[in-house]
């Protein structure tokens, strides 16, 4: 039960990763968002999910203690609901997402019910405190931006900036070779940016050993070849390392593979579902079109840090910034009610 509690939730982003990859039409913001960098928005979407539980128990908290029966009542019951049947269903991340509203709106009471109890109590700061803590915690993210300069822009990382994503292997199945005949696999795909590897998901056939070669086409033009066997899948996927390709506007590419030998020793994933469109193309098997693409990842690979040093330092000073500020707001209201 713990698990099933964690598991819907726990996790901020409500699985939004996993959906929200596939696809052929990637923007600038793709890798900060739901690429390979997309770390600093997940830790938002933590921070955001701990706080707003943190605040909407603070709200249920102090109904229970003032047994008082509102119209806050009607949204912790909801949330209790809503737990309690996943409880008995089945857990998933994305489970918990209508629930975000009530926990938006329980959040805010806590918030409220915070400020009415520090007033209640007459809990106030003296202005000497906040200005300490305000040049303490000034001083701290600057010593952390130093600290941690070397990590995020000095080391280099192997970053894809992604042309075609399908990582969404639900639907999957797999091309073997049933017939004991070579099979011969042609996979169509179009590309409108700069790409330089392929990435297939697969798995190896126990017991058999053949090798696969591995053709890039376009326009009727051999652009990259090369042999792969069993033993160079690592989970579950091989690459191919095509060089550099840049499409000409939307440009139509052809992947081939075949086998040297009859038997497989490899059977290569295809989606059976094509509602999911991940991208445009078409799969073919000894020249009969199937109700399926190959499961692709088409990348540049390259080398590069996290971030760049002017954007690291900007975000660095905004977060000073808005730290500056929350402490101007608490002096304001230290002199109002030093005032009163």
């Amino acid at each position: 039960m713990a698990e099933k509690i964690q598991v819907t939730w726990t996790d901020g982003t409500n699985g939004y990763v996993s959906r929200a990859r596939q696809g052929n039409n990637f923007g600038k913001l793709h890798n900060w968002i739901f690429g390979e960098r997309d770390s600093f928005f997940i830790v938002f979407c933590q921070m955001f999910r701990v706080l707003t539980l943190g605040l909407a128990a603070v709200c249920i908290l102090v109904q229970i203690l003032d047994k008082k029966y509102d119209i806050r009542f009607l949204f912790s019951l909801t949330l209790l609901g809503g737990i309690m049947f996943y409880l008995i269903w089945e857990a998933k991340e994305a489970y918990s997402l209508p629930f975000i509203p009530i926990l938006l709106v329980l959040s805010t009471f806590g918030m409220d019910n915070i400020s009415e109890r520090t007033e209640k109590r007459k809990v106030f700061i003296n202005r000497k405190v906040i200005v300490s803590c305000i040049v303490l915690m000034e001083v701290v993210t600057f010593v952390i931006g130093i600290r941690y300069q070397v990590d995020f822009v000095g080391s280099l990382f192997n970053w894809r900036d992604i042309t075609i994503c399908s990582n969404n292997t639900i639907f999957a199945g797999f091309i073997g070779n049933e017939k004991n005949e070579k099979v011969k696999i042609k996979q169509n795909f179009y590309a409108k940016k700069e790409f330089n590897s392929i990435e297939i998901k697969c798995r190896p056939v126990e017991g058999k050993y053949s090798e696969y070669i591995l053709e890039l086409h376009s326009e009727e033009k051999k652009l990259a070849e090369t042999k792969v066997n069993q033993y160079m899948i690592q989970n579950e996927k091989v690459i191919f390392n095509v060089g550099s390709q840049n499409p000409e506007g939307e440009q139509k590419y052809t992947l081939k593979i075949k086998s040297e030998k009859r038997e497989d020793s490899i059977e290569w994933a295809a989606s059976g579902y094509k509602a999911t469109n991940i991208y445009k193309g078409g799969l073919y098997c000894d020249d009969e079109k199937q109700k399926a693409d190959l499961f692709i990842n088409v990348f540049r690979a390259y080398p590069a840090p996290y971030i760049g040093i002017v954007p690291y330092w900007c975000l660095i000073f905004l977060m000073m910034i808005l730290e500056l500020g929350a402490g101007i707001l608490l002096l304001r209201e230290a002199k109002n009610r030093d005032m009163t």
